[in-house]
């Protein structure tokens, strides 16, 4: 009997129990659902992140090709100005000690053709 008195009257404190571990539940649940997707974001975040290094990579590369495929040809191109300058070189030396005497004298192109 002694231990009636100290029992509440009324349901309220199981409620309020109940309420609680529901509450609780729902918390765990929810905080759950959180890692989850904080898990997921993080693995997406790293896939595009790969993506992209893979990706400027790729383009440093094709760069560097055609920086290299253009370098070539600017250094055949500057080979054959040198020789042009200097066939033209030797060409007006030549002139100038012959006295300018005889037909017209062939170009540097001509020269260089074989013409």
């Amino acid at each position: 009997m002694a231990v009636q008195k100290f029992l509440p009257k009324s349901h309220l404190s199981t409620v309020i129990i109940r309420d609680n571990t529901s509450v609780q539940r729902v918390q765990e649940i929810e905080v759950r659902h959180l890692e989850e997707t904080q898990k997921k974001t993080g693995h997406f975040y790293e896939h595009l992140k790969k993506k992209f290094t893979g990706d400027q990579q790729r383009k440093m590369s094709r760069w560097k090709k055609e920086y290299d495929k253009f370098g070539k040809i600017l250094d055949v191109i500057g080979q054959k100005t040198r020789n042009l300058a200097a066939t033209s070189a030797s060409l007006t030396m030549r002139q100038s000690q012959e006295g300018g005497r005889g037909a017209a004298p062939k170009t540097a192109a001509a020269m260089l053709r074989g013409q």
